[in-house]
């Protein structure tokens, strides 16, 4: 017996006492619920003995269909035998208790014709059923605990601008605009006191943003009626779906997040990490090519990048902002990879990506994201973005974020067929000023921005 089904017998053993104790406790020692008293007495016996309350709930279950109860199968105890073929697949079923309850969930859903039962990500409890109107061709609308979580990581996996560790994520209940705001202080710095020495002031810089979101709709996922009655095959199209919806938003959302989109031709709520900086005035280190390291002619600086490139592109990050959790390096999984196989003209590897136990790649100490969104090597591209990334917010919102289901649009229901379709509400933006400053070190004046981009040659 695994260790769920031990903690589930040990809760309906001790309910059973409980409620045991509560009956004969009463004046007339339970005589008034005599029945009810044998039952709980006969369940002890019963758990004490090793059966599991599985059994005992089937059993019960079995019992109290009446014996003239309609038949669902043309025989006169086919309710009994469909209940106990449920039964029997979900114990053959090689999946766990929590790949079950995920399908179940969904078959419930399915099954509810007419029904919407909407849930907010992340929400624990669903909302008041609400029926639809008949003909709307929308069998309802969910979105399970479980999905959200699964959700939640297939957007990380395609976007590190979903991800918690490299950029601040926050969930809103509604897609109201929200303010961010920041605080920038590289400059000032303590003084010694000295005889004579004046007071000066030397504020942050302070300021916010407004933070939108844009909605999104997937295309739509059909399957068949039939996958969902089995157990095995309800639980791999849920997954599926999960897969590629979670997928299909993600790369929809997450492109938008790095370079910004349009809608209907004009500005989406989203203006792009990219053109942001650009608007911003980050700095921009002009890569100058590999080739003084791989004597390659070939590598010239529009289409490669240098250790040099990477080291005046790290050192142009103030050295406050590269010591945040959150500094790191953006490249496309391309651009990582070559960075990775360069080569010195003796033929021996440079060796500038490190690869550390927990199986991320690091360069000079810092984390490397990869986003398949980011440009590869050509002229005049941005190829790599450094810095501290906690000035990055990334907002989702989870009022309109669900999954549909429709039965009636065409190829649909003369196919015996529904479909899946996820909508979901996400934006971001930049939270720091862009206003001049002259470090104390630094002769010359400069952007002084938490995050640099390399654009080639």
């Amino acid at each position: 017996m695994s260790k769920q089904d031990n903690l589930a017998n040990f809760t309906a053993l001790r309910d059973a006492l409980a409620e045991l104790d509560t009956l004969t406790a009463a004046p007339d020692g339970g005589k008034s619920k005599e029945h009810r008293v044998k039952f709980l007495l006969s369940k002890i016996a019963a758990l004490r003995s090793g059966y599991g309350v599985d059994e005992l709930n089937r059993a019960g279950l079995l019992a109290s269909i009446p014996d003239d109860d309609p038949s669902i199968s043309g025989h006169s105890d086919g309710t009994r035998r469909q209940i106990a073929a449920d039964f029997a697949r979900r114990d053959n079923a090689p999946l766990t208790f929590e790949q079950r309850a995920f399908a179940d969930a969904w078959r419930t859903f399915f099954r509810n014709k007419g029904v919407l039962e909407a849930r907010d990500l992340g929400a624990s409890n669903p909302a008041n059923p609400i029926s639809l109107s008949a003909g709307s061709g929308v069998l309802g609308a969910f979105l399970p605990t479980e999905f959200f979580y699964n959700l939640t990581r297939v957007l990380k996996v395609h976007s590190p601008l979903f991800d918690d560790e490299f950029c601040q994520v926050i969930r809103t209940s509604h897609g109201r605009p929200i303010q961010v705001g920041y605080v920038a202080d590289t400059d000032s710095v303590a003084s010694k006191i000295n005889e004579g020495s004046s007071a000066t002031e030397a504020d942050p810089n302070t300021g916010g943003v407004m933070v939108f979101v844009d909605t999104y709709r997937t295309p739509m996922f059909k399957a068949s009626r039939e996958a969902l009655e089995d157990v095995d095959l309800s639980f791999g199209v849920a997954a599926m779906a999960s897969d590629f919806l979670g997928d299909r938003f993600a790369r929809g959302a997450g492109k938008d997040l790095l370079l910004g989109a349009t809608a209907n031709g004009q500005n989406s709520a989203t203006p792009g990490l990219i053109p942001r900086l650009r608007t911003a005035g980050a700095v921009t280190v002009v890569a100058a090519g590999s080739n003084n390291v791989t004597g390659d002619a070939a590598d010239t600086a529009s289409n490669s990048i240098g250790a040099e490139d990477l080291s005046r592109l790290f050192f142009s990050v103030n050295a406050l902002y590269r010591k945040s959790p959150k500094c790191a390096w953006l490249m496309h999984p391309n651009t990582l990879q070559r960075l990775n196989a360069l080569h010195t003209k003796q033929g021996m590897k440079l060796n500038l990506v490190e690869w550390r136990e927990d199986g991320r790649p690091y360069i000079f100490g810092r984390c490397v994201y990869e986003d398949p969104n980011m440009d590869v090597s050509h002229a005049g591209a941005f190829t790599v973005v450094f810095g501290d990334f906690s000035y990055w917010v990334t907002r989702v919102a989870l009022d309109g974020s669900r999954v549909q289901t429709y039965t009636e649009a065409p190829g649909l229901v003369e196919n015996g067929k529904f479909g899946l379709r996820l909508f979901g509400r996400a934006g971001g933006d930049l939270h720091f000023g862009s206003s001049l400053t002259s470090p104390a070190t630094s002769p010359y004046t400069l952007v002084e921005l938490p995050l640099v981009m390399l654009q080639q040659g």
